[in-house]
């Protein structure tokens, strides 16, 4: 609670009133503390929701994925298309959008 309360201020610049949410931004604020649905974990989940949303309209809404890795290393490069998006699981709005794999930048991209 102290850290939703800290980060809130930092951001917003305003005091979080958790106990009376007003704002859109302070309603999930209290979500976050207070709503324990164990589904939520599959819906912010980058690759888990792919699944429920197979199973809940269909797989033809999906992206293609090409390929789930679990570090950098384990990134086949040459076996990926010259045109392709990654996008880490374990962060928010870090995407690398490539356009020409031959001029990649690999220390700065892996860092």
């Amino acid at each position: 609670k102290f850290v939703i309360r800290l980060k809130y201020k930092l951001i917003m610049n305003q005091t979080l009133d958790i106990e009376n949410p007003k704002s859109f931004n302070e309603k999930l604020q209290w979500l976050k503390l207070n709503d324990k649905n164990k589904g939520y974990s599959q819906l912010v989940d980058k690759y888990e929701v792919r699944e429920y949303i197979s199973q809940a309209i269909g797989q033809e809404y999906l992206i293609p994925l090409l390929g789930v890795y679990s570090s950098y290393e384990d990134i086949c490069f040459e076996e990926l298309p010259n045109e392709f998006v990654l996008k880490p699981n374990h962060t928010s709005g870090d995407v690398f959008i490539c356009t020409n794999k031959q001029k990649i930048d690999h220390k700065k991209l892996k860092n």
